[in-house]
């Protein structure tokens, strides 16, 4: 069972504050669980002004194996390296 997507914003706001982090990049899949969980995180950023420096969706498979994120991985760190924090 997949939890909700408040259970998941809520324990990733919580490693944020714990490490003291005021800057996230977000990957998700693209599903409107992905989606809702986004929302929810972003919701959650900007109440905290947090900066989300980037967001960045992949497409769902149900081989696991060819899901391969490493194109949006590079693009979260070009943007961060362009973000002025």
């Amino acid at each position: 069972m997949i939890p909700p997507d408040s259970f998941q914003s809520r324990a990733l706001s919580a490693l944020l504050r714990e490490f003291e982090w005021s800057a996230v990049a977000i990957l998700t899949e693209n599903s409107e669980y992905g989606r809702n969980g986004l929302l929810e995180l972003q919701q959650i950023a900007t109440r905290n002004d947090w900066t989300v420096v980037s967001v960045e969706n992949f497409q769902t498979s149900t081989d696991s194996e060819s899901i391969d994120v490493r194109y949006h991985l590079q693009a979260i760190k070009v943007k961060y390296l362009f973000t002025d924090l």
